[in-house]
């Protein structure tokens, strides 16, 4: 599990072409595999086919009026993900996916227009770089 914490990192996460702003946290945990099998000293782990390995929560805030956020964050969206968790300066970390898609979405109540929400990703594939 790999956890950061966005409040004034100037972080940036774009989701199926629409920028996520106001980001608090993005969380990125692996799926426990479905079996591990050993024999004679090798071991091989095997998972459950069409169970994405990785997801991604994020937790964020945004306005309600922002339709655009809203709707890609909507369960069953699809699309790339390209995530700069310390921003973009050059040599900061950078994660993407080249599919991932919503299974989960929470809303809070709005306050003033803005509310908070909780989005999980599962990721076709996850890569770590740099900017």
């Amino acid at each position: 599990m790999v956890k950061f914490n966005l409040k004034e990192s100037g972080a940036g996460l774009v989701f199926n072409s629409v920028n996520l702003t106001c980001l608090q946290s993005i969380e990125i945990t692996t799926n426990a595999p479905s079996t591990e099998v050993e024999c004679s000293g090798q071991s091989s782990v095997e998972y459950v086919t069409g169970i994405p390995r990785y997801q991604m929560a994020v937790n964020g805030a945004l306005n309600i009026d922002d339709d655009a956020i809203v709707s890609a964050l909507q369960p069953n969206q699809a699309g790339a993900v390209a995530c700069d968790p310390a921003g973009t300066a050059s040599g900061s970390i950078d994660l993407s996916s080249t599919n991932a898609t919503i299974s989960d979405f929470a809303m809070s109540v709005p306050i003033n227009g803005f509310a908070s929400y909780t989005a999980t990703l599962l990721l076709d594939d996850f890569t770590i770089g740099t900017n």
